[in-house]
């Protein structure tokens, strides 16, 4: 297993609402413009009618757990990343 020279960045967003219009598209240029490598987004006010895949993002795989809010963690597609089985 190769090391990584420099550790994975880090996004944590209380988001208020990813449902809101064009919230995921401001999340994703975001991640995308601090080349961010893992997303832990909470209070997204989701809930169990709304389609997992609308809120994915190209690059990234997506886990959403249910707490009291869901959270989603959004994970980059690098062979450096483990894939860890969602909760």
């Amino acid at each position: 297993m190769s090391q990584m020279s420099v550790p994975p960045t880090l996004y944590v967003l209380n988001a208020a609402a990813v449902t809101k219009p064009h919230a995921i598209d401001h999340l994703a240029a975001d991640m995308r413009g601090y080349h961010v490598d893992v997303s832990i987004i909470s209070e997204t006010h989701l809930k169990q009618a709304h389609d997992s895949n609308a809120f994915g993002m190209d690059g990234y795989i997506m886990y959403r757990h249910v707490l009291h809010d869901v959270i989603l963690h959004h994970v980059q597609q690098s062979p450096e990343f483990i894939t860890l089985e969602a909760c």
